[in-house]
């Protein structure tokens, strides 16, 4: 899947559930690996709840495209009442990966998604509610999307160099226990994700 231009991932999400934290950590996570990254964001209506996207790019080279990402390899629900706004962004042989507990054969019918593109899903809300008391599901999203990238053969970063990064970025925002629960999730979605 790796071609000779950026990586791309688009987060979906709600004001308030961490889309453009996801991207800032992935591209944290880039950059320990010795990639290049962007992140940024794309708000609508800048209230909570309102429907958010954010873009992370990654590639061995810098990075000259400053737009946003209209057909990713990777498309991550993180609220998955906007699951059916997937399909408008994955690219063909894609994978997308959203926080469900449905199965990922489930929501490729319902949502009517390509045979070519690849189905995850992580019950991120549930990791969120034992790991952090909180449902924001977004650190779990990322740990899944770290074993997509596995399964992909995308070898641009680490579930390691992920920790690194939760570590990093939000060590300096929250206390230590939160810290350490944002990291039992991505550990735990990493373990857990399903595939079709």
């Amino acid at each position: 899947m790796q071609e000779d231009k950026p990586f791309e991932i688009v987060f979906l999400a709600r004001g308030g559930q961490g889309a453009w934290t996801s991207s800032i950590l992935i591209a944290q996570a880039a950059l320990r690996a010795g990639k290049y990254a962007q992140s940024f964001p794309e708000f609508g209506p800048e209230r909570s709840g309102a429907p958010v996207k954010a873009y992370a790019r990654i590639h061995d080279k810098p990075i000259e495209i400053h737009a946003g990402i209209t057909q990713a390899e990777i498309v991550a629900v993180v609220d998955g009442t906007l699951s059916h706004m997937a399909k408008d962004f994955i690219r063909d042989k894609g994978a997308i990966v959203i926080n469900t507990s449905e199965s990922p054969a489930e929501l490729k019918k319902k949502l009517g998604i390509p045979e070519s593109v690849k189905i995850y899903t992580v019950d991120g809300t549930r990791i969120a509610l034992e790991t952090l008391k909180r449902p924001i599901a977004n650190t779990a999203i990322l740990g899944s999307v770290i074993k997509v990238l596995e399964e992909l053969g995308v070898k641009y970063l680490s579930l390691n160099d992920l920790i690194y990064a939760v570590r990093e970025v939000l060590g300096g925002r929250y206390s230590e226990a939160i810290v350490k629960g944002n990291i039992d999730a991505v550990e735990r979605a990493y373990k857990e994700v399903r595939g079709e």
